[in-house]
């Protein structure tokens, strides 16, 4: 949302979408004015990198996680924790940090795809705030979800994040 980016009274810089006289409306974008971080993804990240995202949404096949430089991809279901989670809701939850591993780079495709398996991740306990731990019944064994599903996921997230891209500049 701008307000999560931007305050009434900031001075920012501008890239002008369009001008509609009829209606008297100025499209405006600040992403536009920024550095694409795609663009030097490369550079920035490699494969079996262990970084630190912050959850953006969840959905029922995973976690859409951003890195801080803006770098937004998909931990898939098969990916959170120990890799048995059924209902990523109940393990996670947006605002959440969460250690991941890079496990594909596809610049081209504006893909990156994250994984926990293999890492020494504390799972939350019923001391702690536990208002997104798993549910003993939402814990099952699945067998892992094959490249193809996990990238037609992505480009679920890609063809959205374009959509709502070009809605707000």
């Amino acid at each position: 949302h701008p307000r999560d980016a931007i305050d009434i009274g900031d001075e920012v810089q501008v890239y002008v979408l369009e001008l509609d006289d009829r209606q008297q409306r100025i499209a405006l974008s600040i992403r536009r004015t920024l550095l694409d971080p795609w663009e030097s993804v490369n550079e920035n990240y490699q494969l079996e990198q262990i970084v630190t995202g912050t959850v953006t949404n969840v959905t029922d096949f995973g976690a859409f996680t951003v890195l801080p430089d803006g770098i937004e991809g998909l931990l898939h279901i098969s990916e959170i924790a120990d890799g048995t989670l059924t209902e990523p809701h109940s393990y996670v939850k947006r605002g959440d940090e969460v250690t991941i591993k890079i496990v594909r780079i596809e610049p081209e495709r504006r893909r990156i795809g994250f994984t926990q398996a293999g890492l020494n991740f504390s799972r939350p306990t019923d001391s702690v705030n536990n208002d997104h731990a798993p549910a003993a019944d939402a814990v099952e064994n699945q067998d892992d979800a094959s490249e193809s599903t996990l990238l037609d996921d992505m480009d679920t997230l890609s063809d959205t994040a374009e959509d709502v891209g070009e809605q707000t500049g």
